[in-house]
């Protein structure tokens, strides 16, 4: 089984792209325009794509936006390969995202990992994480 992409509606399309290209640094891959829905196809050089499209004729927020808690049914995980807390400032800084969970290192005796939570300027949830080797902090 392989995952292609994950599909978000969005309220403004460059506002998004904003999000994605700049304070991600997800690459514009392709897209295309349909009964005046417009799709654009965003991602890392290699993997799965994230899909946002914006339909001018449904002006409702896609989510309220703004909270503290993570909308499980609108999150999508983003592995980072080595340096979370750096991209996680870069995002914040270059595009001003609300924080729902600051980077944290998980506590599992499984596996680490430093995750955090921010939001999309439409209030998707998005989760960034780093795997890291070794033991469960004490």
């Amino acid at each position: 089984m392989e995952l292609i992409h994950t599909a978000f509606r969005v309220t403004d399309l460059e506002r998004s792209k904003e999000f994605y290209l700049d304070g991600l640094g997800f690459e514009e891959k392709w897209g295309f325009e349909e009964d005046g829905v417009e799709h654009v196809y965003l991602g890392p050089e290699t993997g799965s794509d994230i899909h946002i499209f914006e339909d001018p004729s449904n002006d409702e927020p896609v989510t309220g936006g703004g909270s503290d808690t993570i909308h499980t049914d609108h999150s999508v995980c983003l592995l980072v390969e080595e340096d979370l807390h750096g991209v996680f400032e870069e995002l914040v800084e270059r595009t001003d995202c609300h924080v729902i969970l600051p980077p944290k290192t998980t506590p599992f005796e499984t596996h680490r990992n430093v995750i955090t939570f921010v939001e999309d300027p439409d209030g998707h949830a998005i989760e960034l994480i780093e795997r890291l080797e070794g033991p469960p902090p004490e």
